[in-house]
Formats: C-alpha cells, structure tokens, sequence
C-alpha cells in the first residue's frame, strides 16, 4: 500500500543525510522504530535509514562513518556528531542459527525489503524526497489499533530470529500494545529459538522491558509465552499470588534498573548474584542490586526502634542504599495494600537523623586509626580496629560525642579498663 504522508518534521542531520544519497542517485527512506515513532507524534530516540546504495558506497559518500555491521549492510553515518544508521535494501537467505541470515543480497526494491521485517508496525518506509509512505502490511492501521503483529506468517518469523520473541514482549510493555491474536499463539511454540540468542541480547530486551512505564505487561507475555525459562529459571517458578505480587511491584518502583530488578527479585529466595552475572549486567549494577536484596530481606522497619537503633540499621544500609530501600518497600507495601503511614512515618525519623549530620560509620567518626596510634602511642594492630568500631557504637548512642577530643578520651578509657581486666 502506497500513500501519500503528511510532511514529517525530522532532524537536519536526517534531512540531510537523505538529501546527499538522493543528490548521489540512491533512494533513501526513514524506517522501523524511528518512523514508528513519527507516526505515534513521538520523537524518535534514534534515526534509522534504509538505502538503495551499497554499504562500499555510503562509506565513499560519506566523510564520517563505522561500518557496524557492514557484512548485513549496515553502516553507520555521522553527521554533526549525530549517529544514524544506514543500511542498503536487502533479501536475505536462511536463519540457520536462529538469529542472522546465513546471507543476504543487496536490492532496490523498498517493499521486498520490508516483507523480512517482524512486525507491521516496524514494517513501514518513509521517503522525505516524495513524502511517499510505504506501509505494504497495513502498519498504520494495527498502529492505530495498537496491535502487534508478525510480518507474514508468525511462525516462520520467530523461527528464523528468536530474539523478535523477546522483541515482542517488550513491544507490549513500552507501547503498550496487544499482541494480535496468530502472532501470541506463535510465540510459546518457537520459544526454543531463544536458545540460539545471546545472553547479552536477552540481557538488553530485558533491561528496555523494566524501562517501561508497566513492565508487567512484557514480563506477564514472557511468562505466559514459555520465553521467561530462556531469561531466568528462578523467575519462571514463580506462579499465582508471587507471581502477580513480583509484577505489581516492579510497576510500582521508579523506573531506576537496580530498583526494578531487586522489585522483581526480592520473591525468588535464590542465588541473585550468580543470576546476574550469568545475564552479563555490569558490575556496579550486580553490586548495587544484591545488596539492596540483602537489606531488604535483613531490615525492616519498627516504630519502636530507639534512634540509636535506627542509626545502626542505617550503618548496615549504606547512606547511598537509602533511598533504594525505602523505594522498594513502598512499592512492596502498595502491593501488599498495607498502610504506607507506618513507612513514611518511619522515614520522616531516618530523615531526622541524616538531617542531624549524626555519624553512620567508622569513616564519619570525627576520628581516624591514625588519630589513636599517634595521640595515644597505640601501636598499628588489630586493636584500632576494635576501638574504632567500639567508638562508632558509642557515638551512635551518644552522637554529641562525635568530636576529635571526646572521642580520644573514651578511647582512652577503653584502654584503661582493658589493660586493668588483665
């Protein structure tokens, strides 16, 4: 189907970059997310171009380019430090190891290229030179509808790259799309291709599905789908009541990764760690993500903790766990639909106490190792150590003491009373 499209208001590096490869006797049209974006009014986070020209020749064309995937056909083009990428028509052979063509063959002919994309709604093409619209497979009518739906038979497309399976999980969350009916009943029957994708690919459908305002709605695909097994054992075992509690909850976290996965982790009881790094997340997440899992089973809250109780919950927190903690509880207690009083009650006292500045570890004590080895000629040993975690006790009783000198004299004092117990 071919119609005649309303003129779209795109970047001048996009502009441009078309302008250059129509002026070099190419066609160029804007295509998949970033035209299915203009199409829903929103702004695309990122621009991609399919071209008649060979990729030999859009790196002749062009003075700044990175052939990223050059044996597919893709190039990418920078203009004004603005990354685009572009990629030559193509047909392709078969997908013998579930994810890439074993080849594909360089065309011209926009709507060939469009019939071995997954969705319809990813299977438009826009051409800024004749403000021409390409929609062979009636995108715009199941993006009207908000429908997902595979290009040709479902089946076969999900046969030949299983990472579209992950693709349309995540679809459903950050568009908020229905699945259409042939394509959701495809999808449990090929999951096995999963088998074939990368960790990291999985890992990366995964992390943009929490980024989603409600990811239960791609996380619940997954589940009912057989894909969510291929991602996490763990998390597939959780069924009924855990099941809806783990979603409920990571749609009421903010959208922060380590929160939402410690919001979807916290029902599983399993070894988290070891989970994470087999999913190849970066270090600073794994890190952040276990230890907010740690002191979420470890800590509750209790109004009738004594402010010397709280400071030593806090110590064990970590002032930048904080915020994370009391995050994920309000999620937790929305989910369990109890009282949210209790909690904000309970951080309006943790705030008092971080607002008075009151020591919540050794390294805020207003006293060093250094300061009791040279003032009160204690030689280096394992006694610093015992003292300054006697003193951090001390003052987290007594924050006032939190003073260079006061700090010396009951250091001084646990001295004496130890050498006098001999």
């Amino acid at each position: 189907m071919l119609t005649r499209s309303h003129k779209f208001h795109v970047p001048q590096e996009v502009e441009h970059l078309c302008s250059i490869l129509f002026k070099a006797g190419e066609d160029a049209y804007i295509v998949g997310g970033s035209l299915r974006d203009l199409l829903s009014n929103r702004t695309p986070s990122d621009w991609d171009i399919a071209t008649s020209a060979t990729p030999v020749k859009v790196i002749k064309i062009f003075k700044r380019t990175v052939p990223t995937g050059i044996k597919h056909g893709t190039v990418t083009v920078l203009i004004n430090n603005t990354p685009m990428e572009v990629t030559t028509l193509r047909g392709e052979g078969d997908y013998t190891d579930g994810r890439r063509p074993d080849n594909v063959t360089f065309i011209c002919d926009i709507e060939e290229d469009l019939s071995r994309r997954d969705f319809t709604i990813n299977a438009m093409a826009w051409d800024p030179a004749t403000q021409l619209l390409h929609d062979p497979f009636d995108g715009q009518k199941d993006l009207k509808a908000k429908v997902i739906k595979a290009v040709g038979d479902p089946t076969r497309r999900f046969e030949e790259d299983g990472l579209r399976l992950l693709r349309a999980a995540r679809f459903a969350a950050t568009l908020k799309f229905k699945i259409e009916p042939l394509t959701l009943k495809a999808m449990p029957g090929t999951s096995s291709t999963l088998e074939k994708v990368s960790i990291e690919r999985k890992r990366d459908e995964l992390i943009k599905t929490l980024g989603a305002t409600s990811p239960s709605l791609g996380l619940n695909v997954m589940a009912q789908t057989s894909l969510l097994c291929y991602i996490s054992r763990h998390l597939a075992k959780l069924t009924g009541k855990n099941w809806e509690e783990a979603l409920c909850r990571v749609d009421n976290t903010p959208i922060e990764l380590r929160l939402r996965l410690a919001s979807l982790l916290m029902g599983t009881k399993e070894k988290n760690r070891e989970w994470l790094t087999d999913m190849r997340f970066d270090r600073q997440t794994i890190m952040k993500t276990t230890h907010l899992l740690t002191i979420l089973e470890e800590v509750d809250f209790n109004l009738k903790y004594t402010d010397a109780n709280i400071r030593r919950l806090l110590n064990h927190m970590g002032r930048n766990a904080i915020d994370d903690f009391f995050a994920v509880k309000k999620a937790a207690q929305i989910t369990c639909k109890r009282p949210e009083a209790e909690l904000q009650t309970f951080k309006d006292r943790v705030n008092l106490i971080l607002a008075s500045n009151a020591p919540l570890s050794i390294k805020e004590l207003a006293i060093r190792g250094s300061d009791i080895i040279n003032i009160l000629n204690i030689p280096p040993g394992p006694q610093i150590g015992y003292l300054l975690n006697a003193l951090l006790e001390h003052v987290q009783n007594i924050p006032e003491d939190n003073s260079q000198n006061r700090l010396l004299n009951v250091a001084q004092g646990l001295i004496d009373c130890k050498s006098s117990s001999r």
